[in-house]
């Protein structure tokens, strides 16, 4: 199902990880940025195999890994941070990007449509991406890594989860929450509802299993990134 509209819209809302890639990016960042790094590696694929043997046990994670995996970055120079933000954001575009999302969103973008990015996945390599893909981005909002003294510090200065996007968006771009403003929103993630309700139409991107069964009961469009 597809919408058909000849009313303009204004806005298009996307989320980043599962939806313009297909897969999950912030923790794979920070993999990518420890491979000069023996000892974080090994802690990093330590902590993922723990992470893996509580999904495949069914067993309720008992810490949040991606603030745990980000610890690993801490004391890493802001400059190679950037640096590797910068490779690994063409990498993801060259290799990971979804095409399938990126050919409706040229299907319903006009001249004049405001394209946002808002993500829990980090900013610096979020701004790299979005300017390799054939699409004029207009802002990129995501999480953000903390700096002390040119540092990583080993926190995320924001971390923008579920209703945390319509939040800063309200501060960022006022006129979305209008009933005015026409927007779309494509995400893969029940995490993001919040998001999806405030947008009149939504696009829902290899979802799982919660996320798909409202997006049949609700007629939203599916599309298969992978």
């Amino acid at each position: 199902m597809e919408y058909v509209t000849e009313r303009k819209l204004d806005v298009i809302l996307l989320d980043f990880c599962g939806t313009l890639v297909d897969h999950q990016t912030a923790d794979t960042f920070v993999k990518f940025c420890l491979d000069e790094s023996p000892v974080r590696l090994t802690c990093y694929y330590a902590l993922y195999f723990f992470q893996t043997l509580c999904g495949v046990l069914g067993i309720p994670e008992p810490v949040n890994f991606k603030h745990v995996y980000v610890r690993l970055l801490k004391n890493i120079e802001k400059e190679y941070i950037e640096q590797k933000a910068r490779k690994f954001g063409f990498h993801i575009t060259k290799n990971s990007s979804c095409k399938v999302t990126l050919e409706n969103i040229r299907k319903i973008n006009k001249k004049d449509t405001t394209l946002i990015i808002i993500s829990a996945g980090y900013e610096c390599y979020i701004n790299y991406f979005s300017e390799h893909i054939d699409l004029d981005i207009d802002d990129v909002i995501a999480s953000r890594l903390s700096y002390v003294e040119n540092r990583c510090s080993g926190e995320i200065e924001r971390d923008l989860i579920g209703k945390k996007k319509v939040d800063i968006l309200a501060v960022k771009h006022r006129s979305v929450m209008d009933e005015a403003t026409t927007t779309a929103a494509f995400s893969d993630s029940a995490s993001d509802l919040p998001l999806l309700k405030v947008s009149d139409y939504k696009y829902v991107v290899s979802p799982g299993s919660v996320l798909e069964n409202i997006a049949r009961q609700k007629n939203w469009p599916v599309l298969r990134c992978r």
